[in-house]
């Protein structure tokens, strides 16, 4: 390998390490303001085979090192719920959608697919025809 592709290499994983961080911060914050009542959006952007899946979701969600942001942060919300005293109730709501070729996809339920976006009286953007059950 020539020096210019060494040091592209050897850059992307630090670059890669730094995303990473990023958004483990990113996750914190909206964590934290999730149980005080807001809502939490992410959102993964990035080119084919860049590493939105493996960021999100990971290798093993058995293995702690191996989890992706999804296992981590659902794990840490159920950490916190079961600290809470026992009178407290949660409901979670989760979505998990693929937008490509501007088409969108229901993770949750890959049959449901070119789900339409829509705007409610408030102004709120929502999917319609999405998996969205609570989990308490």
């Amino acid at each position: 390998m020539d020096r210019i592709g060494t040091f592209l290499q050897d850059h992307n994983v630090i670059i890669t390490y730094w995303f990473f961080v990023g958004l483990l911060i990113i996750f914190f914050l909206l964590f934290s303001n999730f149980f005080q009542g807001q809502n939490g959006t992410v959102f993964a952007y990035g080119q084919t085979s860049s590493g939105k899946t493996f960021t999100m979701e990971g290798l093993d969600v058995h293995q702690q090192d191996m989890r992706g942001i999804i296992p981590r942060v659902a794990y840490d919300i159920f950490e916190k719920i079961y600290q809470q005293p026992e009178n407290l109730e949660f409901i979670i709501k989760i979505s998990y959608f693929e937008i490509y070729l501007d088409r969108i996809r229901d993770l949750l339920d890959p049959t449901r697919e070119n789900l339409p976006v829509h705007e409610d009286r408030d102004g709120t953007c929502f999917v319609k025809g999405r998996v969205s059950e609570p989990k308490n």
